[in-house]
């Protein structure tokens, strides 16, 4: 997530969003699920720390996709 968003910084757009799509597929398989618990309880801080590196990596590349902007 942090070399996609650095990819970005740098406008290598393209690179930002391979290195976002690797990145999110990886996760998908190696990041303990929520409703299943196991692991979760040594590993919560990783999965937090994760979770956010990819919610800022989405917003970043990919734009407020859930229409939760910043509305005032």
């Amino acid at each position: 997530m942090v070399m996609a968003m650095a990819h970005f910084q740098l406008k290598q757009l393209d690179e930002a969003r391979a290195t976002l799509a690797a990145g999110l597929k990886l996760a998908e398989t190696r990041i303990p699920k929520l409703d299943k618990k196991e692991g979760l309880d040594q590993l919560w801080n990783d999965w937090l720390t994760t979770h956010c590196f990819m919610r800022e990596a989405r917003k970043l590349i990919e734009g407020d996709t859930n229409g939760g902007g910043d509305s005032k």
